[in-house]
């Protein structure tokens, strides 16, 4: 089976489906999307793919708005400034920083 022959099959099938725009390269898109979504580190997805730059690598990794909510809300990050087990002293330089407009370091 040549590699023009199996595309035709796959598109033929797509097509009968309704996904029209599934193609072979598209599962890999697909593959390197996924292998991130699952926390895969983006170097290893790099180098799975056989790119040699990083920016190649980018292109094949459809980020959705889902993607990035899930991101955000990720239990894995702590929020300082929902930790219960800071002490006191912690607490107010924190405070300070994040009331300042500035956004920069605390004057201690």
């Amino acid at each position: 089976m040549t590699p023009d022959y199996l595309r035709m099959i796959i598109k033929k099938i797509a097509k009968k489906v309704g996904l029209p725009w599934i193609h072979p390269h598209s599962l890999r898109h697909y593959a390197a999307t996924n292998w991130l979504r699952a926390g895969m580190n983006i170097k290893i997805v790099q180098e799975l793919l056989g790119h040699s730059q990083l920016s190649t690598t980018e292109i094949y990794l459809h980020i959705t708005e889902e993607d990035k909510a899930k991101a955000i809300k990720n239990p894995a990050i702590e929020d300082p400034l929902l930790k219960k087990s800071m002490n006191a002293k912690n607490w107010g330089v924190l405070v300070e920083i994040t009331d300042k407009v500035s956004y920069g370091p605390a004057e201690i």
